[in-house]
């Protein structure tokens, strides 16, 4: 997973979030439906620590990652 992939999926769970606050589901639905977001977002959370890991490796290294 690049940046550009982590922002992407970002901003497709804040599309979905956006949807949830105005449709009319039942109570239950939408606490499945956010609870699935947010774990979406922790799974991003995560991605984006091992990218963060992953850049500050390659700089110690000396390489340079662009992606």
């Amino acid at each position: 997973m690049t940046w550009l992939d982590l922002l992407d999926r970002l901003a497709n769970l804040g599309g979905i979030a956006d949807v949830l606050a105005v449709s009319e589901l039942d109570p239950a639905t939408r606490r499945l439906s956010l609870l699935r977001v947010a774990r979406d977002c922790e799974e991003a959370a995560t991605a984006a620590r091992l990218l963060v890991e992953a850049e500050t490796e390659d700089t110690a290294m000396g390489v340079r990652s662009d992606g």
